[in-house]
């Protein structure tokens, strides 16, 4: 994983499991954290419905322990909006919430924040900006609170891209604090995303040499990590640019592999919005 082996990880992850279930020494805490980072690698390969499962199996090995669950929860809320599943999302995290509700120390706080976001999240890609705003806003007053620094950047990332969506560009200025965060957390993926967002900012500023660099310096993290999603994403939005250029061929390969990487890992939500920006490329 460290190296970004993705599927090289997932194999010995596999052996690891089917040696701890045979051992009576190793802990329901220890197969659970495999579970989990099985399950991450196979989240950065886009094997959504594998990592979702990876992800509940170490629910039930800790006995869905509100605090310990939470950060599970916030994993598979991330899987179902990247394959619309969008009421299931809601419905996993805000049970999850209602556990937390009368717990007032920093910890339960710092899970409350990491479990608005994906609130935040659904919201803004079901078009519903200002509770999209809302959630987010939410979340970074716990975040603040609990001092969950990775959910601070989180909350950042959506708010920027709400703030943009609802009309408020001048709103859209926390990717430098977000990025600062992923950074010093060495959080790779993150940091893709948050270059991702703000070559949006860019691109709907009109500033398509800017955005352009910032897609590209996303991707070139999104490739040495080797996370398929994040590079597919990145790829659509390269191509966007490219269409408006009037620059067809090279655009094309782009938006392609987008939609072939999301047909393949279920995100049907996403291969739609990438049939359709080929059909607009196509057309002109």
């Amino acid at each position: 994983m460290a190296v970004f082996a993705n599927v090289e990880a997932t194999r010995f992850y596999d052996n690891a499991l089917g040696a701890g279930r045979r051992q009576r020494s190793v802990t329901a805490g220890d197969l659970a954290a495999l579970y989990e980072r099985s399950a991450d690698a196979r989240y950065r390969l886009g094997e959504f419905d594998a990592a979702d499962h990876g992800y509940s199996a170490a629910r039930r090995l800790l006995d869905n322990d509100p605090l310990q669950a939470s950060p599970l929860v916030v994993k598979q809320a991330m899987i179902a909006t990247r394959t619309a599943a969008y009421r299931k999302a809601l419905v996993r995290v805000k049970r999850a919430l209602r556990t937390l509700e009368h717990d007032q120390s920093r910890e339960a706080a710092a899970n409350r924040s990491r479990l608005m976001v994906p609130i935040g999240t659904v919201k803004y890609l079901q078009g519903r900006h200002v509770e999209s705003i809302y959630w987010c806003l939410r979340a970074i007053d716990e975040a603040r609170r609990g001092d969950a620094r990775d959910a601070l950047a989180e909350a950042y990332k959506i708010l920027d891209l709400a703030y943009l969506e609802n009309g408020e560009i001048e709103k859209a200025t926390h990717a430098d604090e977000a990025l600062a965060i992923y950074e010093g957390l060495g959080d790779l993926r993150n940091q893709a995303l948050v270059l991702n967002n703000t070559g949006l900012i860019a691109h709907d500023a009109s500033k398509w040499d800017e955005s352009r660099a910032l897609y590209s310096r996303g991707l070139a993290i999104a490739d040495q990590i080797g996370d398929r999603s994040v590079g597919a994403l990145t790829k659509y939005n390269l191509s966007e640019i490219l269409i408006d250029q009037g620059r067809y061929d090279e655009a094309e390969p782009l938006i392609r592999e987008a939609i072939r990487v999301w047909r393949a890992s279920g995100a049907d939500g996403d291969a739609a919005e990438g049939q359709r920006e080929l059909a607009r490329l196509l057309a002109r």
